[in-house]
């Protein structure tokens, strides 16, 4: 059955850094993209090869040398079929927020529906009554014959000792924290799991010991390199990205450093990754030679 949805999330960062589309040639990719649309539009590819290849529009030439990464880029289930495993997540929670939107829509139809058939009874000289016991019940604000302003629309905002101007109205914006947690408080929110974990595989791959709690609180504000990186660029490629760094910067890594170079840094991997794969294939062809 087709999909109803007409398009999907396309991670182009991971795509580019990717060590397996690194080392497929252009028509292997192609024949890559191709299935991952028909994955999309029917939920999953058939399991025999020569099924898929026909799905695929490729030719024999261009067929074989995507063939070699099919059982890894659509792996066969138990069901028999071939999916895209991430593809397959993404759809998952498209759906998911679909579902719960049409839902919240529905909800908020129902009461607009009810609200109608309550107010339906009331006539507009009800409303009209209420009007006035309401303007009734206000005080009158002072103001001359000549339109002279209130007193509350002459007042000036106060100024705090520190000189910087309070926000005179309810529902002003506080100062902006690096973390809402307290310091000695069990830590054990989701943010603070997942930024333990992201930095916990940084070391890991680096050899480090774990990190440490003051390590995980300089990086749950919002505006810290590592959360926006993540946002930007998902878990495993912002490891990735820090740990590339680590090995071939000069001096101090930061994340806020990270962060701000991630074009370049991610144009720095795309390069090595192809030299790698070029190497690796005029290693190959010394080998057979």
């Amino acid at each position: 059955m087709p999909s109803e949805n007409h398009w999907f999330k396309f991670f182009h960062r991971d795509w580019l850094s990717s060590g397996t589309v690194a080392r497929m040639t252009c028509a292997a990719r192609g024949v890559y993209v191709h299935l991952l649309c028909h994955q999309w539009e029917f939920g999953s590819l058939p399991g025999d090869p020569k099924e898929v290849r026909r799905l695929a529009c490729a030719e024999q030439s261009d067929w074989r040398q995507f063939a070699k990464w099919l059982d890894d880029c659509f792996p066969l289930g138990d069901d028999g079929q071939r999916r895209n495993r991430r593809l397959d997540d993404i759809s998952e929670v498209t759906a998911a927020r679909i579902k719960a939107g049409a839902k919240g829509g529905a909800t908020t139809q129902a009461n607009a529906k009810q609200n109608a058939k309550q107010n339906a009874g009331k006539t507009p000289a009800n409303g009209q009554a209420k009007l006035e016991q309401t303007a009734k019940q206000r005080p009158e604000q002072s103001s001359s014959k000549q339109g002279g302003i209130p007193e509350t629309r002459n007042q000036k905002p106060e100024v705090s000792s520190s000189g910087n101007q309070e926000i005179p109205f309810e529902g002003a914006s506080p100062p902006r924290e690096t973390s809402s947690i307290e310091p000695g408080k069990k830590l054990t929110t989701p943010l603070w799991a997942a930024v333990f974990r992201i930095l916990a595989a940084v070391c890991a791959e680096l050899g480090w010991t774990e990190p440490a709690e003051a390590d995980v609180r300089r990086n749950l504000g919002a505006k810290c390199g590592l959360r926006m990186l993540v946002a930007e660029v998902g878990d495993d490629q912002s490891v990735a990205m820090f740990v590339h760094a680590c090995r071939n910067w000069k001096g101090a890594v930061t994340w806020d450093a990270v962060f701000n170079q991630r074009n370049r840094l991610m144009e720095q991997m795309s390069t090595v990754s192809h030299e790698a794969r070029i190497d690796r294939e005029l290693a190959e062809l010394e080998g057979a030679a």
